[in-house]
């Protein structure tokens, strides 16, 4: 009987000691962000008050984050749709499991953004397209639309040859009309006496919709056209390249297909927010204000001139000199 119960003691503490070296094991090799949750790796939150499907700037944002987690060697934890009442608990589950940088998109969370970062200290929020008094852990990041759209209103003012330009959108969401607003000041700062058509596309895929558009606004005279409708972009320059007609886009990944595209006007959303991810990751953000820069590309015979031109006032949109919420003032 003593041998049995020496054997079966002597089994329990065995199974002890292994458990214990597991348990000892796990903790050593997990990461703990935030002091909440156990996660191996980096973890990054997004708090938006839209949802992606509707909203095109999140979408933006979150693409960006999502498909950049393993260059930044992270998980990626998103909220959508959140009111700013439930702002505040949300924070709180995304700190709990574990997110040590969080982006935020949604001016209603402008008034308690500034309070949360003073109680968690230790974790970056990003504040994308709206600002939010001076916070040591929270950045400003402006996402320029307006800006981007400003430069190609300057670069259809300057190239068309009839005073008339056109574009052609799909959908009447915020980022959407902030850039046509800006390509709006930007063709009146070259003329404002130049004829402007324009109009929005409820859906995409066939194209025809946008077609009949852009046909409407080749009759009146316009020979350049700014193309955003997305899926509908290829059967729209596809028109305009049979017809001879300039196009400004927000891609140089047109270039090679048409020639008629001139220049591209475009923002590296994904490379810039991967930067201030590392950064975060590696040394803490800091707090400030941050610009995604406006980026412009050519792939037709532009005027050296106007190429001047145009980074004189790309250094300026860049730098903040100019300020687009009272040069492109939104109601």
């Amino acid at each position: 009987m003593r041998g049995k119960n020496f054997f079966l003691i002597s089994g329990v503490i065995f199974l002890g000691l292994i458990g214990t070296f597991l348990l000892f094991l796990f903790n050593s090799t997990s990461i703990k962000n935030g002091g909440g949750a156990e996660n191996v790796g980096f973890m990054v939150g997004l708090i938006a008050a839209d949802n992606k499907e509707d909203n095109l700037l999140v979408k933006e944002v979150y693409d960006s984050l999502e498909s950049s987690k393993s260059e930044y060697a992270g998980e990626f934890l998103f909220k959508e749709k959140i009111v700013a009442s439930e702002f505040e608990l949300n924070v709180k589950t995304l700190v709990d499991n574990g997110c040590s940088l969080i982006y935020v998109l949604g001016k209603e969370y402008v008034a308690v953004l500034p309070g949360l970062a003073e109680q968690y200290k230790d974790v970056d929020f990003v504040m994308v397209n709206s600002k939010v008094k001076e916070v040591k852990n929270v950045t400003n990041l402006e996402i320029n639309h307006r800006g981007s759209g400003y430069i190609k209103g300057i670069l259809a003012g300057e190239l068309t040859k009839n005073k008339a330009v056109a574009a052609v959108a799909l959908r009447e969401v915020p980022v959407v009309v902030d850039e046509l607003s800006g390509y709006q000041k930007g063709i009146e700062s070259v003329d404002r006496d130049l004829a402007f058509y324009w109009g929005y596309v409820a859906t995409s895929g066939t194209g025809a919709t946008s077609v009949k558009l852009v046909e409407e606004y080749l009759s009146y005279g316009a020979d350049v056209v700014f193309p955003m409708a997305e899926s509908d972009n290829e059967v729209v320059l596809k028109l305009l390249s049979d017809r001879g007609v300039k196009a400004i886009t927000n891609s140089s990944s047109y270039f090679s297909a048409y020639k008629n595209v001139v220049a591209a006007v475009s923002m590296d959303i994904k490379g810039e927010l991967l930067k201030l991810t590392k950064e975060s990751k590696e040394q803490g953000l800091g707090g400030g204000n941050a610009i995604i820069p406006v980026l412009v590309e050519y792939n037709g015979d532009v005027d050296a001139a106007l190429k001047s031109q145009v980074k004189e006032l790309l250094g300026k949109v860049n730098s903040g000199q100019y300020d687009m919420d009272v040069m492109v003032p939104m109601e």
